[in-house]
């Protein structure tokens, strides 16, 4: 139950960009399996199209890595976090523990 009221509020107080990043420092992910994890975060999962142009600033920033795979005769690109974006996970993490600290 708190680490729901936790998730929830980070939900509203973190950028989709952190939370996407957050969400694959546990593995890496293809789009739609990605909103779907940030679904069960936010309580609502976000549009896959407004997911791509924050996942292509994440690129463009070398925060993330996206590889293309062919999975049943389709093309899905496979993010997973850079060095840098290990790092920017690190300064995210900081944020939630000092959250986490400020409702205790």
């Amino acid at each position: 139950m708190e680490i729901d009221i936790y998730l929830s509020v980070a939900s509203q107080v973190f950028e989709l960009k952190e939370l996407i990043l957050k969400t694959l420092s546990k593995s890496p992910k293809h789009g739609y399996q990605l909103a779907k994890d940030l679904g069960k975060i936010m309580g609502k999962e976000p549009s896959i199209g407004g997911m791509y142009p924050i996942l292509k600033d994440l690129e463009d920033n070398n925060l993330i890595l996206g590889h293309s795979v062919v999975d049943y005769g389709r093309y899905k690109k496979i993010y997973k976090l850079t060095k840098n974006g290990l790092k920017e996970v690190e300064r995210i993490n900081r944020k939630f523990k000092e959250l986490a600290k400020f409702m205790s």
